[in-house]
């Protein structure tokens, strides 16, 4: 809030405080068939956790659970069939609201014959030879 006194001089209050760091949770893990997310605590004492999701079929991060106080949830939302891949990304929230950067898991969500078949068309396409970053 900006106030201004009769001799013209602003006076400048309310502001927010700024954020401090917080310790970001580690080592997330998913299991596709129990469709859980885990990860290792962060070291900030009372933090809850916001769990995001990205897939290639929606960009951005969706919000799978916020508030989360232990160290893993279940995302019932995730068809990992249906996707390519699908990011997990975790973050610390302290208690003042302050957030930590984030620990990420990218998984593949093809089977290891979609990858393999995908391998051996992408190598030659009309005789063509290419890599799988050629494809769109």
């Amino acid at each position: 809030m900006r106030t201004r006194s009769a001799d013209g001089v602003f006076t400048y209050t309310d502001f927010p405080a700024p954020s401090r760091p917080v310790a970001a949770p580690s080592k997330v893990a998913v299991d596709r068939k129990a469709k859980r997310v885990s990860w290792t605590a962060s070291a900030e004492k009372g933090a809850s956790y916001r769990v995001l999701r990205n897939t290639r079929s929606a960009p951005g991060y969706e919000t799978v659970a916020d508030g989360v106080a232990g160290t893993d949830c279940i995302d019932a939302g995730v068809d990992f069939a249906a996707e390519d891949y699908v990011t997990y990304k975790v973050i610390a929230v302290a208690a003042d609201g302050s957030e930590s950067s984030g620990a990420f898991h990218t998984c593949s969500c093809a089977t290891k014959l979609e990858r393999d078949r995908y391998r051996l068309q992408a190598k030659n396409i009309n005789g063509v030879t290419v890599t799988p970053g050629d494809i769109d």
